[in-house]
């Protein structure tokens, strides 16, 4: 009886023991093909593990990076206040989520890197150290630079032109503007800010006098004038509260934004009627 007792117990640990074998393997063939990548390190926060298949992927040893701090990983001399309130969540044994820094691969390319991590105690409380998951945004941080890029590059652009340029979104609110936009409408220039509502904006110039519009007719002008702003097509000439005309040219596009350009053709009309 004692045998059968004892071997039951040993077949036992080894049906144990192969799960846990095929618990780990499963575990490694997730963390080898997850987007993401899984470390830990210990209480003096140096990496003890990373799951190295993403790791390899973008150009990073993970062997060669064990026992290594995240102040050594990252590239250059990190500082700023997002760093030191890292270092101090470190320091305290708080958990963090997505702190971004980078990294420097083994070809000398820069990775953009986010992490989340959180402490591990023993049973009697005693810091172990930190496990968590990384995550390589490159690509997103290279995709916002070159949209930020862009969006400085059009607006260098709008504002260098000679005309006044306005861009409005589908809701009708103000996106951009130049300042010879603004220039051409100085009783008025305040109002135009990016959010407000076209509409709210003309209102407020009608009802400074921005526009030569009879006494009482205010909202019928204006009206009409939006009617014109929401077909957007073609062209029409203002003529000023001050004696000025101008020329009102917008199209709407296939998206729903209206561009729009404003041309002073004041010296024009003068000529027309001398």
């Amino acid at each position: 009886r004692g045998m059968r007792r004892a071997r039951r117990l040993l077949e036992e640990r080894e049906r144990t023991e192969e799960r846990l074998r095929d618990s780990e393997g499963r575990f490694r063939d997730f963390a080898s093909s997850s987007s993401d990548w899984l470390w830990e390190t210990d209480d003096r926060l140096r990496f003890t593990y990373f799951s190295k298949g993403y790791l390899e992927k973008i150009g990073v040893n993970a062997i060669a990076i064990l026992g290594k701090t995240f102040e050594e990983l990252s590239d250059g001399q990190p500082e700023g206040e997002a760093w030191s309130g890292f270092q101090n969540s470190l320091e305290i044994h708080e958990p963090f989520r997505e702190f971004s820094f980078d990294m420097k691969t083994e070809s000398s390319e820069v990775r953009h890197i986010k992490v989340s991590g959180g402490p591990t105690f023993d049973a009697e409380r005693n810091f172990k150290g930190y496990r968590g998951t990384g995550t390589d945004i490159t690509a997103q941080v290279e995709a916002e630079t070159e949209a930020e890029r862009t969006r400085t590059l059009l607006a260098e652009a709008v504002e260098a032109l000679a005309e006044g340029f306005a861009m409005f979104d589908p809701d009708d609110r103000l996106v951009l503007c130049n300042s010879k936009f603004r220039e051409m409408y100085p009783q008025s220039a305040d109002l135009i800010r990016p959010g407000i509502v076209f509409e709210d904006m003309m209102r407020g110039a009608v009802e400074r006098g921005q526009f030569s519009v009879p006494r009482g007719e205010e909202e019928t002008w204006l009206q009409m004038r939006m009617e014109r702003h929401r077909r957007s097509q073609g062209s029409l000439e203002q003529r000023m509260g001050d004696g000025r005309w101008l020329k009102v040219i917008e199209q709407r596009l296939a998206n729903g934004w209206i561009v729009g350009t404003r041309v002073d053709i004041t010296d024009l009309k003068q000529r027309e009627e001398t």
